[in-house]
């Protein structure tokens, strides 16, 4: 199932607010100024007489309103708080009165999250309704019941809302196992952290997200029709594990380590070490330079025309032929070696050879102190071979 696609007009046609209730959220705003003046004056007597600006008037007066009706476990608003809210108020009230009632209802919750009070609440209630939001204006109306039940007429007028919303709207009854702040497709429900909320949504398929501290969430689907009560749980995930405190040592804590003369054994290695590779390299080339060598020299001696004029009549039993097929006997046992040497030298390197071993330090020699320098004799082996010494002071 998905969203209902319902025009805000007929909404509002079909589902109109009484007009007692629209004519007090009327009221409210237009006696707000009022209150929050005689308010003042009660607490100026007996001092200096003193002037101030609408608009703090108005945050002493929502002060006042706050005072009472904040539950005892939440933190009062600061001034400054309250002055925004103040703020957020009065650009509420003269959106209200230009009926841009979406504009008016945004600013009364901007009101209402700086400084919670029944006037803000109930007035963004309103608001929400006549533009249309029924689904907004009634989770606003649980919201104030569940917030200030000693507010006789707010409430009422909250619970006409919400008779108005049942019959056309889902109900979602949602709890947390921890403090939660709730979003609806990703749109931020108003009312912020809490334990229990009741949201009214248009019906169709949602996905409610609840939040945790320590940036935790959750977060499930949900699908009903016109009329239908659900229930949510969110269980608040497990709080990361803090990292144990890194001890960081002082300079002066940390003992100096004397330097003690020792062997570095080599660690144990199940391949051939490199000097076996390159000893075959060195085989392979000095191989390859005496083949080639025998070979020029069996074409040379006895030689071709040498054989070719001695050896007209003897046939193979010619001592100059005789000496040239032993010289080429020899070049050939000569290539024959050195190709054996050098098949063995590249297998060696390719499969046999621990190639790391040649870059780890031999170590022959102790290592020793010349005043305050710590010198240590090294010999490493590897494709490159290194003979010196290192040395710290």
């Amino acid at each position: 199932m998905t969203p209902r696609d319902a025009s805000p007009q007929k909404t509002i046609a079909s589902n109109r607010l009484p007009s007692s209730l629209f004519k007090s959220g009327k009221r409210v705003i237009d006696e707000d100024i009022f209150h929050a003046r005689e308010r003042s004056q009660t607490l100026s007597r007996g001092r200096q007489p003193f002037s101030l600006p609408w608009h703090a008037l108005l945050a002493l007066g929502l002060t006042l309103v706050v005072s009472e009706n904040v539950h005892a476990e939440e933190k009062a608003p600061t001034t400054a708080e309250l002055q925004e809210a103040a703020s957020a108020f009065d650009r509420g009230r003269s959106a209200f009165r230009a009926e841009n009632y979406t504009e008016a209802a945004q600013h009364f919750e901007t009101a209402d999250d700086y400084a919670p009070s029944p006037a803000s609440l109930q007035l963004a209630m309103i608001a929400r309704k006549e533009a249309g939001q029924l689904d907004r204006a009634a989770s606003l109306a649980a919201l104030l019941v569940e917030r200030f039940p000693e507010e006789k007429k707010a409430v009422a007028g909250a619970k006409e809302v919400l008779a108005l919303a049942r019959p056309e709207l889902m109900q979602v009854n949602i709890r947390c196992t921890e403090e939660c702040v709730l979003t609806v497709d990703g749109k931020l429900l108003h009312g912020g952290g809490s334990l229990n909320r009741q949201v009214y949504l248009q019906p169709g398929e949602y996905t409610v997200r609840a939040g945790f501290s320590e940036e935790r969430g959750t977060e499930k689907p949900v699908d009903g029709a016109a009329g239908e009560e659900l229930g949510l749980l969110f269980e608040a995930p497990a709080l990361p594990k803090e990292a144990p405190p890194v001890v960081v040592q002082s300079q002066s804590q940390i003992e100096p380590i004397p330097p003690v003369e020792t062997m570095v054994e080599a660690e144990p290695s199940s391949g051939l070490s490199p000097t076996f590779f390159w000893t075959g390299v060195g085989m392979t080339g000095a191989g390859l330079g005496a083949s080639i060598f025998l070979s020029v020299y069996a074409l040379n001696n006895p030689g071709k025309d040498a054989v070719t004029e001695e050896c007209q009549e003897q046939g193979k039993d010619c001592p100059a032929y005789q000496e040239g097929i032993k010289n080429q006997r020899n070049a050939n046992i000569a290539w024959g070696a050195t190709a054996a040497v050098g098949v063995l030298t590249a297998i060696s390197g390719i499969w046999w050879t621990d190639w790391h071993r040649g870059d780890k330090e031999t170590a022959l020699l102790p290592s020793f102190e010349l005043g305050r320098l710590h010198v240590r004799p090294v010999v490493t082996l590897g494709p490159v071979g290194y003979l010196g010494a290192e040395g710290t002071f």
